[in-house]
């Protein structure tokens, strides 16, 4: 399986929708326990964010597909929005199996311009978060708390 994706379909309203989405569940509930998990959320940029609150929660997601000797992690990345392009890098904080990325960025990812949009104008930030995570997570590399280098 490549991944399940959180929907943002209003699958109370649509049969087709909620059918699709009950089916993906069902297919990951399946593998719990019995397969090795890499959560990657995105956190929508939030001037209020709690970042205890968030590993709360993503410590409980995880542990309900923890399974004997199985990997279960999340990898949690938001936005923190900065004015001048020197100051981009990104943070990271690991809690356990909770990877904790924010990537310090020009732009909120939003709007009608596609290379923001959809973070291409952030490619070399998330390449390193991507990269820190893959070893963490698969090469049990230990990364100190901090700003990325």
């Amino acid at each position: 399986m490549n991944g399940f994706e959180f929907t943002h379909h209003d699958v109370k309203e649509s049969d087709k929708q909620r059918k699709s989405l009950e089916r993906k569940i069902s297919r990951l509930y399946s593998f719990r326990g019995k397969k090795d998990f890499v959560f990657l959320y995105h956190y929508r940029f939030n001037e209020n964010i709690d970042l205890d609150k968030i590993f709360t929660k993503a410590k409980k997601f995880t542990a309900f597909y923890s399974g004997l000797n199985k990997k279960y992690n999340m990898v949690v990345f938001t936005q923190k929005i900065i004015s001048d392009e020197k100051e981009r890098k990104v943070y990271f904080k690991q809690d356990d199996n909770i990877l904790f990325f924010e990537l310090h960025t020009k732009h909120i990812w939003s709007g009608d311009n596609e290379n923001i949009f959809w973070a291409r104008v952030d490619d070399d930030l998330i390449k390193k978060m991507l990269d820190t995570a893959d070893n963490v997570i698969n090469k049990n590399a230990k990364v100190a708390e901090g700003y990325l280098h």
